[in-house]
């Protein structure tokens, strides 16, 4: 039983029968939960508000004919509280993410509403949708309505691409994902879209990016230009005025300056630095980039076990994760080539420690930008293979790429790719 992403509404169950206090269950609604268990375990308590004892809970379930999913998920009332929390707490919070859940929804709706209307009837399809799905009372509402010729860009602001299967991964509490592919395809830019979809989906979380192999200009470089439309190389090289694009940059996107967070190599030198900064910070999502480079700098040894290394560093990474109750991206450099295979479509296999990295990943993802293979393709075409995931079915994920600017869109719209779904075919014997 998957119960990590469910964790508030567990904890909330669990802290009701401890306290027996049946007075909070007349302020839940069944449509904030997620968990299909905790539903049903509300509306029986609806049903039978005057005990919460399990065994005369248990039977009437059974008079209801009302089946959990799990046999075992009545011992979650049994077992203690693992957190030092409240029940009001874990009702702000599961509220919380029913809103989000809720303005998600929308925004992927929305969004299809954009990709597939005509530019003469745009802003009428957006009016007519937002009065059939009661907007009103959504920022976003004022944020769309007030600039209908700006649509994409307010999208992209708020954090309203669609991923829902990536966002059923993350976060997941205690885990780590790995992210992998050839050099050149993205992968950093993949660690740092990731980092900013969650600060913008959950203000006021940190998040972090741990960069063993850029500097912290360089990376602040990516994320400047990526919102701001302006190339990260133009911005290294001295190109732009980088103070009036940072004063630009904090005031058009001050919730991701305040709370991202980038660490220079400099500041982590092992594992136990990582760890340390997160504790200190109370971020619940990072990114370590990249994986390999990591235990080649922390392994001190004279004989150097680059695969002993990087399962060693994997593991404290692993470990990590689960004793700060944070949500881990490791960046991976695939090594083996794919040349000479059918397809040059990259496989969890082609990492070279595939068997144990599987083992640790709750998921992994491998990244590929075909132009960089192929310049006949489209150049804004960019897949990301999900080939592991836990508890859960393998997807793929399509995104339209702005290399220029290390940008990212969810989803690859449709129409664009069929204009050279042939070659495609063709090229990838897909």
């Amino acid at each position: 039983m998957n119960n990590t992403n469910h964790f508030a509404e567990i904890e909330l169950l669990r802290l009701i029968v401890m306290a027996n206090e049946p007075k909070y269950i007349e302020q839940l609604e069944v449509e904030w939960f997620d968990w299909y268990n905790a539903k049903i375990v509300i509306n029986a308590w609806k049903d039978n508000v005057k005990t919460l004892d399990i065994m005369e809970f248990t039977e009437h379930l059974k008079k209801k004919n009302l089946h959990l999913s799990n046999d075992d998920v009545l011992d979650i009332f049994r077992e203690p509280s693992s957190i030092k929390s409240s029940i009001p707490s874990c009702i702000a919070t599961i509220k919380k993410k029913y809103r989000q859940r809720s303005l998600n929804q929308k925004l992927h709706d929305l969004q299809q509403v954009v990709y597939s209307s005509s530019p003469d009837e745009l802003e009428v399809d957006i009016v007519n949708y937002l009065k059939s799905r009661d907007f009103k009372d959504d920022f976003i509402y004022q944020k769309v309505s007030s600039n209908f010729e700006g649509i994409g860009e307010h999208l992209l602001k708020i954090g309203g691409e669609s991923r829902p299967e990536f966002d059923e991964i993350l976060p997941l509490r205690g885990t780590v994902i790995t992210i992998a592919s050839e050099s050149g395809q993205h992968k950093t830019n993949q660690g740092l879209d990731i980092l900013i979809r969650y600060i913008l989906n959950n203000p006021g979380e940190k998040a972090i990016l741990f960069s063993k192999e850029m500097s912290f200009f360089e990376c602040q470089a990516r994320v400047i230009g990526s919102k701001l439309k302006i190339s990260p190389k133009e911005l290294i090289r001295g190109k732009h005025d980088l103070k009036e694009l940072g004063k630009k940059f904090k005031e058009e996107f001050k919730v991701i300056d305040d709370n991202l967070i980038i660490i220079d190599p400099q500041q982590i030198q092992q594992a136990s630095d990582i760890a340390s900064i997160l504790v200190n910070t109370e971020a619940k999502v990072w990114v370590l980039d990249f994986l390999q480079y990591m235990a080649m700098k922390s392994n001190t040894s004279e004989k150097f076990n680059q695969v002993a290394s990087v399962i060693e560093m994997a593991s404290f990474c692993k470990d990590i994760a689960q004793a700060t109750e944070s949500f881990g991206v490791l960046i991976a450099q695939v090594r083996k080539k794919s040349e000479g295979r059918i397809t040059i479509f990259p496989r969890l296999d082609d990492i070279e420690w595939a068997g144990f990295i599987r083992q640790i990943s709750h998921s992994v993802g491998m990244c590929f930008w075909p132009y960089a293979h192929n310049n006949k393709l489209l150049n804004d075409w960019y897949v990301i293979s999900w080939q592991k995931v836990r508890n859960g079915d393998l997807f793929s994920e399509m995104a339209e790429v702005t290399a220029k600017y290390c940008s990212f869109a969810y989803p690859y719209p449709a129409a664009k790719l069929a204009l050279k779904k042939s070659e495609i075919q063709a090229y990838f014997r897909m």
